[in-house]
C-alpha cells in the first residue's frame, strides 16, 4: 500500500515500520486510568500528506477501506488516526537507514502533555544530540486514548 500511495500527489511520505520492541505492562500511572490502551502496534503504516483535508479524504476512498480490511484479517489490531504536526526538533529522515521510534503518550492534559515534551525534549537534546523528532497530535480520534505521539 505504502508503494500506491507514492503516486499520490497529495502524499508527501508513506512509510511502513515493522516493530522490532514493544514495552510490556503499565507504569503506575496508567494503572490508574484502565481506559487507556496499551500502545503495541507491530506495524505502523506513516503516511504524511500536504494537509489534514488530504487525510481525511484519502481516509474515505476505497482503497483505505481495502488497505483496513486486508489488514485485520491478516489479524492486525488496526488504529486509524489522522493527525497533525504539532512540535518538532527537526524531520525524521525515512531514507536513511535506522531504528526509528514511536512513543505514544497520555496526560490527563494535553497542554501539560506538550510541556513535558518540550521539557524532555530539551534534555534529550543537550544530552544526546538528537536532530530529529517529531510530535503528533491526533485529531478527533475517539478510539484512541494517547494525547500525542512522538516520532524520532
Amino acid at each position: 500500500m505504502a508503494l500506491k500511495l507514492g503516486g499520490d500527489s497529495s502524499v508527501l511520505d508513506a512509510t511502513v515500520f515493522k516493530a522490532l520492541i514493544v514495552p510490556r505492562g503499565r507504569g503506575a500511572f496508567l494503572k490508574k486510568r484502565p481506559q487507556v490502551d496499551i500502545a503495541r502496534f507491530d506495524v505502523v503504516l506513516l503516511v504524511e500528506f500536504v494537509d489534514l483535508g488530504a487525510v481525511q479524504n484519502f481516509m474515505a476512498t476505497d482503497h483505505w477501506a481495502k488497505a483496513v480490511i486486508s489488514a485485520e484479517e491478516k489479524a492486525y489490531k488496526t488504529m486509524k488516526i489522522a493527525a497533525s504536526n504539532v512540535r518538532r526538533i527537526g524531520s525524521v529522515d525515512h531514507s536513511r537507514d535506522g531504528v526509528f521510534l514511536f512513543n505514544y503518550f497520555y496526560s490527563d492534559s494535553l497542554d501539560l502533555n506538550l510541556k513535558v515534551w518540550n521539557y524532555t525534549a530539551g534534555w534529550f537534546q543537550d544530552q544526546t544530540g538528537p536532530d530529529n523528532s517529531t510530535v503528533l497530535l491526533p485529531d478527533h480520534a475517539p478510539d484512541f486514548s494517547y494525547t500525542i505521539v512522538n516520532h524520532c
